[in-house]
């Protein structure tokens, strides 16, 4: 080979070496610029999913005094005191409300025994503190003046750990007393059938109200104990029946035909939470508790609305192995009126005692004031001054009030 095409076949292999680094070069600058851009989306993702939520609920938490709470302990009378002091005589307070249990009496008569006194409840937008899901928002939850200032709860709430936390990191840093009241299952069952009146439910359990006997309750937990009947009470009904106070009192989501493991145990350090409880069928009792435990006075727990049973229908008596059979469905639901019962007994002592019959003689005398004032043609005369207010009413105000301030 002449030198001449040597030296020319050396410089093409130089120049194609040179080319090949050039391209690699520009291959891995590319590489590189591919791996920064993904790294650039991945670090706005992660901002996206994470840093902001994060940042968001940092900002929540500073801007409406947030703070984590954990599973309700007892406060210490003290405390109790100290709020007391506060809120003219009333300590903060949280009502769990419980459905067909006379919860919504109860309410209106905190309701107006805060009112008199220059406080309030929290008011809820709608109709219950995110009942039936838990209470989590309460920018979006509350209404009324300065929604976030109140002294008590007393509006439907389930009482989850989340709802727990929400309410009570709201109220603090004290805790504030927390109770509920309670009613034998099996009467607020058939309670519940006649005031929702599902039809088809009440035609599921072959229900009238004037055919309520111990075989026909035997018949409808019989009825109930088929998958295909429980499967249609949240479709046929208001109220989730079969759940009840399991449901209310954040211990179970869905009716189990059999009671879970650690159950029970549950159930009793739930109890145990609660400061006191009140009881349906001691409703006189119930209320003295009430008065002593919340410095109320008596005027403050007057209802003049007691029922006259009507003479044309007996009184039902249960029979021990009716409510056995019916309690074998509504397991949850007694087992925690149970609880609560005993709970109740080891509240009422003989100035409990004394001071529950003087609120029945009391309680008397004004159901027969209220019965004049009705005959003469005027409605009732509530605790604040203002005529009687059912618990729509009585929350509507609250609420119609804000409108007044804002739009007025």
């Amino acid at each position: 080979m002449r030198p001449g095409a040597a030296r020319h076949l050396g410089y093409r292999h130089r120049r194609r070496l040179l080319m090949e680094d050039a391209e690699a070069e520009e291959r891995r600058r590319a590489c590189m610029d591919m791996l920064v851009e993904a790294a650039v989306v991945i670090g706005l993702i992660v901002f996206a999913v994470v840093v902001v939520p994060w940042f968001a609920s940092l900002l929540e938490a500073m801007w409406w005094g947030l703070r984590d709470v954990v599973a309700p302990a007892p406060l210490p009378v003290d405390g109790h005191q100290l709020q007391a002091q506060k809120n003219h005589g009333i300590p903060k307070f949280v009502f769990i409300k419980t459905h067909k249990t006379g919860s919504s009496s109860i309410t209106v008569m905190l309701g107006h025994a805060l009112e008199k006194r220059g406080l309030k409840p929290a008011v809820p937008c709608h109709a219950h503190l995110g009942f039936p899901g838990h209470f989590r928002k309460p920018r979006h939850n509350l209404c009324g003046v300065d929604p976030l200032r109140f002294t008590a709860a007393i509006s439907h709430i389930r009482w989850s750990e989340q709802s727990r936390k929400t309410l009570l990191g709201l109220m603090g840093p004290e805790r504030p007393l927390v109770f509920t009241i309670v009613r034998d299952p099996i009467t607020r069952f058939i309670s519940a059938l006649q005031y929702y009146g599902a039809t088809k439910f009440q035609t599921l359990l072959n229900f009238h109200p004037d055919r309520i006997t111990n075989e026909w309750i035997k018949f409808a937990a019989y009825r109930l104990t088929s998958k295909h009947v429980r499967a249609q009470v949240q479709k046929l009904t208001r109220q989730l029946h079969l759940i009840g106070y399991a449901f209310d009192f954040g211990l179970a989501k869905e009716y189990t035909p059999k009671e879970p493991p650690k159950f029970r145990w549950r159930a009793q350090a739930l109890v145990d939470s609660l400061d006191f409880v009140l009881l349906y069928e001691e409703w006189d009792l119930s209320m003295a508790v009430l008065k002593q435990r919340l410095n109320l006075t008596r005027p403050d727990i007057a209802y003049p609305h007691l029922k006259a049973s009507s003479s044309s229908r007996q009184q039902l008596v249960i029979a021990p192995e009716t409510r056995q059979v019916l309690c074998e469905v509504l397991w949850s639901d007694c087992m925690l009126y149970d609880m609560m019962r005993a709970r109740f007994q080891q509240q009422v002592d003989d100035a409990v005692r004394q001071d529950g019959a003087a609120i029945a003689e009391f309680n008397q005398q004004a159901h027969v004031q209220a019965r004049v004032q009705q005959g003469d043609g005027a409605r009732g005369v509530g605790h604040n001054g203002s005529e009687d207010e059912d618990v729509q009413d009585f929350f509507d105000r609250l609420r119609y009030g804000w409108v007044v301030k804002r739009w007025g």
